[in-house]
């Protein structure tokens, strides 16, 4: 059995990706989840100093409870047992894991699942994982029928610092990313569809130049937020665009909805398709 649990330092939607793609391989090819260590970490980690990125939107314990509580219907689920190890690991490729029984593996998550393992779509325990994975998020994060849904949300990322903003830059300019998101701002407000952005960005002004103030308006910009609220907003909105962001990301794994890639090249940096789990997924460049 190859033992893993989930550890890393960033966002929430960086931890919950992270959870939940190393969740998917419970039982499949012999890999072991242990929602048990990661309780015990978290609740040892004072509060969990591995999230990053709070905001004075969110609740840190809030998002600590709903990590726990992930992890606890997870146990409960699929009625896993604690287990005591000898050996850890840490951030190790998930193809190179020592099969031992008295090993834990690390790992910040397994971001690519459908290219290290060939077909794992066509894997029955793997589809049957994601959507009692994909369940006990949507229950988690309370995610309900009733909740209020937005037509159509477009992610935009940008980063948290200089860094991460010179790298989405060098992303974006290597793609039609800012292209194709201001091609299908056009074609949605003309055909007066109302838009919301979610963006950690100062300024879009470059994407509205052509609209005109009438049209404008049909676009509201969020970008001071809560977390949480935007993720489940991600989640339950009947289109979203995503961004080159985990959150999002994310996002789509968990929505039964229409999902849009903005760029190719973007869908594959993601690290899988999403077309393998989501079967409403599209590329924007087929939607313009």
């Amino acid at each position: 059995m190859i033992n893993i649990s989930q550890l890393s330092k960033d966002g929430i939607g960086h931890q919950l990706h992270g959870i939940f793609t190393l969740m998917c391989m419970y039982n499949v090819y012999n890999y072991y989840y242990d929602a048990y260590q990661y309780i015990e970490n978290i609740k040892s980690d004072n509060n969990s100093k591995r999230i990053e990125h709070i905001s004075q939107f969110d609740n840190k314990q809030k998002l600590i409870d709903i990590l726990l509580t992930i992890h606890k219907n997870f146990i409960k689920e699929f009625k896993t047992i604690k287990k005591d190890y000898l050996n850890y690991t840490k951030f190790q490729p998930i193809l190179k894991l020592d099969d031992n029984e008295n090993t834990l593996h690390y790992l910040d998550s397994n971001l690519f699942f459908n290219k290290d393992f060939s077909n794992i779509e066509d894997n029955e325990t793997f589809v049957k994982n994601y959507n009692i994975i994909k369940s006990i998020f949507r229950k988690s994060l309370d995610i309900t029928k009733n909740f209020k849904q937005t037509d159509i949300i477009i992610h935009i990322r940008y980063g948290n610092n200089a860094q991460q903003i010179n790298a989405y830059n060098n992303i974006y300019k290597r793609t039609n990313y800012w292209n194709n998101i201001k091609n299908i701002i056009e074609k949605l407000v003309n055909n007066n569809k109302k838009i919301t952005i979610h963006t950690d960005s100062i300024t879009l002004d470059f994407l509205f130049k052509n609209l005109s103030n009438e049209k404008k308006q049909l676009v509201t910009i969020i970008n001071e937020y809560d977390v949480l609220q935007t993720l489940r907003d991600f989640i339950n909105c009947k289109t979203l665009i995503i961004g080159f962001s985990s959150l999002s990301t994310l996002a789509g794994l968990l929505s039964d909805n229409i999902l849009i890639i903005p760029d190719d090249k973007i869908n594959k940096s993601i690290g899988y398709d999403h077309s393998i789990l989501n079967n409403n997924t599209l590329l924007l460049s087929n939607v313009l």
